[in-house]
């Protein structure tokens, strides 16, 4: 496994999204720079060698979408003595497709394209892991981890009260504005 390096927008476009459209690519600019500053650390790694091992095997059961990513998830929990929680499982507002636990370290499993956000919203979380499975093609998934960096506090810190104050100056806003009289049925001039 390697830890990947100066990752642009469209690196992370690839590793999150896969270009998929269904899901929009407007926290990208965000996660690059989590993944600049330190906050974000996200690894690589190709599992070929248990696309082969399923070919030779019957799929595990799992249906639904990402069938094959979830049963290369379950071989690789299964290689690596991961404990599954579950699949599709309710967890810190989403549906992730896989959770699984290895020790005191939680790890939440996304299955093809995921929504850009996920890995801010996840990693709030302490001892947790989010991974990232994708088949590119036959004999050739990839497992991207994600992980708190070691700036994560700092930089998770400045994000949060930046969008605390946005939430604010909106609210603000909203009550500062005037309000428009109050228009009566018959205040209107008819021609």
């Amino acid at each position: 496994m390697k830890k990947l390096e100066n990752l642009g927008y469209w690196d992370i476009v690839g590793i999150l999204a896969n270009t998929k459209s269904r899901y929009p690519n407007t926290d990208v600019p965000l996660i690059v720079e989590f993944v600049k500053a330190g906050a974000i650390d996200i690894f690589y790694d190709n599992l070929g060698h248990i696309d082969r091992k399923l070919e030779h095997e019957e799929l595990i059961g799992v249906r639904g979408p990402q069938q094959y990513e979830k049963n290369v998830t379950l071989k690789l929990f299964e290689e690596l003595g991961i404990k599954p929680i579950g699949l599709e499982f309710k967890f810190n507002g989403s549906f992730p497709d896989a959770v699984g636990k290895n020790g005191d370290i939680l790890i939440i499993v996304e299955c093809g394209p995921c929504y850009t956000h996920k890995p801010i919203q996840h990693l709030t979380i302490d001892n947790l892991e989010l991974w990232l499975v994708a088949e590119h093609k036959p004999e050739d998934s990839s497992l991207h981890i994600c992980r708190r960096g070691s700036n994560w506090n700092k930089i998770y810190e400045a994000y949060d009260k930046a969008r605390h104050e946005e939430t604010m100056r909106k609210y603000r806003q909203y009550f500062d504005t005037p309000k428009q009289k109050e228009v009566k049925p018959f205040d209107f001039v008819y021609l």
